[in-house]
């Protein structure tokens, strides 16, 4: 087995706009797009597991390492909790 190849291909659909922000961690691939949506898929089977919704703009940056951390053109960053789909940080008031 060599390194960087991949042994099986998955192909994600689900957005309806282009995707502005891609990373990977594990077998889990995150990402945002100017739909305002940021998706985690299962890298294996390409099964969107979860969406995370709540900004208001288009998805500029994406960083994922167990924990969703994003960014849009008004500043406004969210740390996301992936297995809830919650925003972790701001806790805004509710």
């Amino acid at each position: 087995m060599s390194s960087g190849s991949l042994s099986s291909k998955a192909e994600f659909i689900c957005y309806i706009s282009e995707i502005r922000g891609l990373k990977a961690h594990g077998n889990t691939v995150v990402s945002g797009s100017y739909d305002t949506q940021v998706r985690a898929w299962n890298s294996l089977t390409g099964e969107c597991l979860k969406t995370l919704r709540g900004h208001r703009g288009s998805i500029h940056s994406v960083e994922y390492d167990g924990g969703v951390a994003t960014s849009i053109e008004d500043r406004d960053i969210r740390v996301w909790d992936p297995n809830t789909g919650y925003v972790a940080y701001p806790n805004f008031p509710s």
